[in-house]
């Protein structure tokens, strides 16, 4: 994705993993939504499970 207009190596995170995305309309918005989802599922934090429930 990197090689498309709009896109770039990430600033302050993994270079491999992570990409920055342009602001300036170069990206379209609808884009920006599904990346920042993604980006999201990929880092929040996951449920814990109660000590009753086993693996």
């Amino acid at each position: 994705m990197r090689q498309k207009p709009g896109f770039f190596p990430a600033y302050h995170m993994n270079k491999t993993s992570w990409i920055t995305a342009a602001l300036d309309g170069s990206v379209p918005d609808e884009k920006i939504k599904m990346l920042v989802e993604l980006s999201y599922q990929a880092t929040a934090p996951k449920p814990r499970r109660s000590k009753g429930t086993k693996a």
